[in-house]
Formats: C-alpha cells, structure tokens, sequence
C-alpha cells in the first residue's frame, strides 16, 4: 500500500455515553465522535437540524445597511446590477439574487465577467468604458468584490452606490460602499466564516424578505418561500468546496430534498443532457456532476450559459442550454486530459523531480487558463506535492495553485506575493497572475518557503479512517445510521472503515477497469458481501487475499432491491 493509515481513535466512554443515549450503534457514535460532536445536545442538533436551526442574518457585519439600501432602491425603481463570479458558486448566487429581487418588481439585471478577457471580480475599466451602464443606481456584487478597492472608488466617482457580499478573505482597508457583507471580516463576530458566496447571498435574501415584511410590502404580492431557492444554495456550497458543517449543512440538505423532489427546469434538463438516472441523488452527485457542467461554461466559453440555465422556466429553453453545457463540459475534460498527459510526460522526462522536490511549478503557452486549476488538483492528487500551474500568454502567466493537507498555501504564496502581478486565495488553493520573467524566481521561492515551513511527515499521503468494522457489524441498521450523516463533503467526509484479513470469494472485471468482489472474514461467513473497485490496478482480480481492505460503506440499488456494498478505496496484498 502506497498510502499511510492513521486510524482515528475517538474516547471509548464518549462513544458509549452517545451509542446510550441516541439508541445508535457504537460504529455510529464513534462516526460522531470523529467529527467533534461529542455531547448528545450537540448530536441531537446535528442529526435533526433544519432551516429552523440557522443563525439570524442580523449577526452578520453591515447586514442592515445593505438590507436598507436594497429596499430604497426596490422602493425607488432604481436600476440594481448584480455582479458575480463566474464560477458555480458564482453563478448560483447571482441566480438566487436574480429571482428573488424580480419578485419584489425590482428593476434588475446581471453582469458576471469573462473569465480570460476580464478576470476575476469587479474593475474600476467596468464602470470608466460603460460596460456596466452608467444609469445604475445600485451594484450587489456576489462571492467577490473583497478586494475591489479601486473599483469602488470609479463606482463612487460615477455615482454608483455599490453593495459587496463575499466569503473571500479581507483585509482592511475595505472598499469604501454602503455595505460589505463578508462573514471573513475580522470584525464579524458572526461565526459564519464557512459559508460560500452563494450562502452569504442567500442570508441577504432571508434579511432582505424580514425586513420587507416590516415594511409591509408583501401585503399587495406573494411573498416568496426562501426554501425554494436551497437547491441553488447546495449546488455553489458543495461546488466551492466549503465545510459541510452547520448551516452549511442544513441548505445543502434542504435544497438536495428539491433537487430530488421536484428539480427546476434547468436542473432537470442537465441531468438529462448528462443522462443520470439514479436517485436520490447525493451531494457527490452535485460535486460530480451538476458543478463541472455549470463551471465548464465560464472555463471555456462565458458563465451567461449556465447562468441561463438556471433562470430557465420552460423546458424546452433548459433542454437546449443544457446539451450546449454538456458539450463545453465534453470540452473542457478534452482540454484537461490534454494539459495532464503534458504533465506526465514531463514527469517521465524529470523523473529527479518527484525525488528532490517539494512543489511543482509547470509553465505552457498552449494550456487553457481556465481549467489549470482542476489539473492542479488532479496532479496534487497523484504526486501528493503543492502544485502550480500556470498557462503563459505573451508576457503574462495565470497560475492556479493547489496543496495538501499541512501546507497553507496561502501563506505559502503570500512569502512569493512580491513576484506576482495579482493574487488571491485559501489554505488549499490559489490564484494569481505572473510576469513570464519571474516565473524561475516564483518556482524557487515557492519550493524554498514551502521546504522550510512544511514537515517530513506532510509529504507522506494518509488515509484518514474511521476506524476498524468488521464484516459481520455491518447491518441494515448501520446502514441507514450512515446515510443520516449526509450531506458528505467538506468537515463532514463519508465514513471510511479499515477491515483486516479478508477473504476474496469471487471476482471478476467489469469493462476490463472496474472488480467487482464478494469479500468475507473468516470461515463458514457466508457468500459474502458484495464489493466494487473502481479502476482497480491491473492483477489485482488474481488476489483472493487482502491483509487490509480500505472502503466506504453504501446501499447498492439493483433491480430495486437494496443492499450493501463496499466501495474499495485501498488494499494491502496478501
């Protein structure tokens, strides 16, 4: 096995308090355990919680201003702008914002940018070139403008009144406007700080309706029910990768019931176009599927496409933008396997590299720059080393950046800031633009700051598990416990289990990549139970012995009959 095992170890007394006291297994309260619920207050909430359980908008800084400032613009017909990024966190919320302010009559309109002519976020030559029109009384950027300090003193000079909501990290001096909502700030005492663009979006829209409602003004209309809107909520949440945890939690749950019960027409017209079946669909199911086709529009062509879709009302409009999604998602995996074979290839030409360094930095004119980051993450994955990519145009590069568990890529890039022409990020990934000049420079200051910062033990790949299951614990009600953790994602991984000596009584390939098995422990267990291993090395169907099997626990649909299965992520041989 090419991967360390840290087995987690949580308190045996803690485990058995919550197994008591919930009426669960003691695999199930040990699950808990493991992800810092360890009080049965705590457990009840977080097995039971609902829209009912989130935080008030009012702890969130600048909240009111904003919220006061939207309505005179609703009361004034105002012409409002909503500027978003043209990511699926991006897009979902300048969505959500959309379709909320249109029932209120607003007079609204959208502006996302072109991720390769404009870049990211909100710039002053936006507002100077009449881009955005200069009649707008109002701008309410969505999971971006933290940074935009410039482009709100044009805004100031042309008169524009500007509203920032964003998740992104932010240093003071902020953009002077009316309101900068970002539960980032330091001086937000909100705890709110995991929540996506489209999550902060969508606490604007909860204040925003309360404070109509006080000022009467859903007496004459309908006032809109704010859980419709979860099914975006849950798409740019999962999609941006934020902690599962919390509110978080709780709209990725309520939007993934929508998802499944009755998806809106754009939703449904994708997982057509994508010719997925399965239900109920989970948030792996978002992760996999639904984002990378409604970010594959502004990597390859401009976010308006998947924005469209999802504004989409009639079927027969979502269809047709769907299959146009579908083939720039076709695309961009063309271009991504492009850029990954390249990196191979230079791999195998420096095979010294994987030897004696600690970071990667490739270089190319001809590498699209809007799906660098995804082989970033691809090629982190594979080497396990912080990796920066970056696509060369004339004199200019656009880097993406990625890291593993231990470096903090951020202030990894922050100790190279002084090389790059624009920067921004988190912990585990990066963005920035460079001078082709200072590219060696970056590569050696990068592999210096993160030499000395990161430890050995770093660089070794762990698979984190659970803890040790044996094959006969695993049971019916084990298994429906396990699906009431879900939502799995970010701070609230899917369980993975280790098993020891396990008996292989059956295998066999399925489309020459993937072994199906029946895994038991011990003799006289039966047939045993069913397994699957996705791209299984080759050889591996001959074993009929593991000494560790490393898997993830889930119900297999088969002719509507439900049952267990082991997902196979990891072996030891016999």
């Amino acid at each position: 096995m090419t991967k360390k095992i840290r087995i987690k170890q949580p308190d045996q007394k803690t485990v058995a308090d919550l197994s008591r006291g919930l009426g669960i297994t003691p695999v199930t309260a040990g699950l808990l355990v493991n992800r810092g619920i360890t009080s049965l207050p705590a457990a009840r909430v977080f097995l039971r919680e609902s829209l009912t359980d989130i935080r008030t908008p009012a702890v969130i800084r600048d909240m009111d201003g904003a919220v006061r400032r939207i309505t005179e613009a609703i009361l004034k017909g105002q012409k409002i702008l909503v500027f978003g990024d043209y990511d699926a966190d991006g897009i979902t919320a300048t969505a959500l914002l959309l379709n909320f302010l249109k029932t209120t009559g607003a007079d609204v309109s959208w502006y996302i940018p072109h991720r390769i002519m404009e870049g990211y976020g909100l710039k002053p030559e936006q507002i100077i070139s009449g881009a955005i029109k200069p009649d707008t009384g109002l701008i309410i950027t969505v999971d971006c403008g933290s940074s935009s300090r410039s482009a709100a003193a044009a805004c100031r000079e042309a008169g524009i009144d500007l509203i920032i909501t964003d998740h992104h990290q932010i240093a003071a001096p902020f953009p002077e406007s009316c309101a900068v909502v970002n539960p980032a700030r330091e001086d937000c005492a909100s705890g709110l700080t995991m929540l996506a663009g489209v999550g902060v979006a969508f606490y604007l829209i909860i204040a925003l309706r309360t404070h109509l409602r006080d000022q009467g003004f859903w007496k004459n209309r309908p006032e809109p029910n704010l859980k419709q809107y979860c099914d975006l909520v849950a798409i740019g949440t999962v999609a941006d990768i934020v902690p599962l945890v919390g509110e978080n939690r709780v709209f990725t749950r309520t939007g993934l019931e929508l998802i499944n019960d009755l998806p809106r027409p754009g939703i449904q017209a994708l997982l057509q176009a994508a010719k997925i079946k399965k239900r109920p669909l989970v948030a792996e199911d978002i992760a996999y599927v639904i984002a990378p086709r409604i970010n594959a529009a502004g990597r390859i062509d401009h976010a308006r496409v998947a924005l469209e879709l999802l504004l989409a009302t009639e079927p027969e409009e979502a269809r047709r933008t769907a299959v146009l999604l579908n083939k720039l998602n076709a695309k961009r995996q063309l271009f991504e396997e492009e850029v990954a074979d390249e990196i191979e290839r230079a791999m195998a030409d420096a095979p010294s590299l994987l030897r004696e360094r600690k970071t990667l930095v490739l270089a190319h004119r001809q590498w699209h720059p809007g799906i660098i980051g995804i082989v970033a993450s691809r090629t982190v994955r594979k080497y396990h080393l912080p990796t920066a990519l970056i696509a060369i145009n004339g004199d200019l590069g656009v880097g993406s950046a990625r890291s593993i568990p231990g470096v903090n890529l951020y202030d990894a890039m922050t100790q190279c800031s002084d090389l790059f022409e624009d920067f921004g990020g988190h912990a585990r990934a990066a963005g920035f633009k460079i001078r082709r000049e200072n590219i060696a420079r970056f590569e050696k200051q990068f592999e210096f700051v993160v030499r000395r910062d990161a430890r050995p033990e770093d660089f070794v790949p762990t698979v984190e598990v659970d803890g040790l299951l044996p094959l006969d614990r695993i049971s019916e009600q084990l298994l429906g416990e396990i699906e009431s953790l879900q939502p799995f994602g970010e701070q609230n991984p899917e369980p993975v289990f280790v098993a020891e000596n396990v008996q292989v009584t059956s295998s066999f390939l399925i489309n020459g990549r993937h072994q199906k098995m029946a895994l038991t422990q011990g003799r006289g267990a039966g047939p045993g139970i069913n397994a699957i291993r996705f791209n299984a090395p080759a050889g591996q169907e001959e074993l009929r012995r593991f000494r560790k099997v490393v898997f993830r626990l889930r119900r297999e649909n088969w002719n509507g009959k439900k049952t267990a299965q082991i997902v196979v992520e990891e072996t030891e041989g016999s």
